[in-house]
């Protein structure tokens, strides 16, 4: 390997935790998303669900995580993020996202019946992830926009609550809501 290289090699805790910072820096939703996204899936493949054998498996284990859930619930009703989250059952009761993987050859449209429909909030993400990855969102689209920034705005609590356990050393079972706040503000 190049020496150059390998004496710069983060290892990947350091990475996930560089990807969250660079995701607070960057100006524009669709590279914040990015950034988030890479921290959370490295989260939940390297840490959480290190037996998955796909993004999409991680994805659908976080889906049944109940403390994950309740913490995440807990966060954003104890933030202004509640009033956003409704914004966008709205807009995705108004018009779904449409997932665009072309892995399932079908395309499936995404809502989000109310606040606590943690299921298809974790959809959504993968959703937003899914066609910004695969070129399907477009910047100069006012709804893409408005899409990415809501995946970002409540992508962003989960991403801080997998680095809180992670920092903490909790399994993706522990859950204590009041020592949660204090580390996820510690880190945001």
């Amino acid at each position: 390997m190049n020496e150059v290289l390998k004496d710069k090699q983060p290892n990947y805790d350091e990475l996930r935790f560089s990807w969250f910072k660079k995701s607070e820096t960057e100006d524009d939703y669709f590279s914040k998303f990015v950034f988030l996204y890479l921290s959370f899936i490295s989260s939940l493949r390297k840490r959480f669900f290190n037996n998955s054998i796909s993004d999409g498996a991680a994805i659908n284990s976080l889906k049944n995580a109940e403390q994950i859930k309740l913490t995440y619930l807990k966060f954003i009703k104890n933030d202004r993020l509640e009033i956003t989250f409704e914004k966008l059952i709205t807009e995705l009761k108004r018009e779904p996202l449409k997932n665009s993987s072309l892995n399932n050859k079908k395309i499936i449209e995404v809502k989000i019946n109310d606040i606590s429909d943690w299921s298809n909030l974790i959809a959504f993400i993968y959703a937003v992830r899914n066609n910004l990855f695969h070129g399907e969102k477009n910047p100069e689209s006012r709804r893409d926009n408005l899409i990415v920034y809501y995946a970002c705005t409540m992508l962003r609590p989960i991403v801080l609550i997998l680095l809180a356990y992670e920092a903490n050393n909790f399994s993706i079972d522990d859950y204590d809501v009041k020592r949660m706040k204090a580390m996820i503000n510690e880190l945001s």
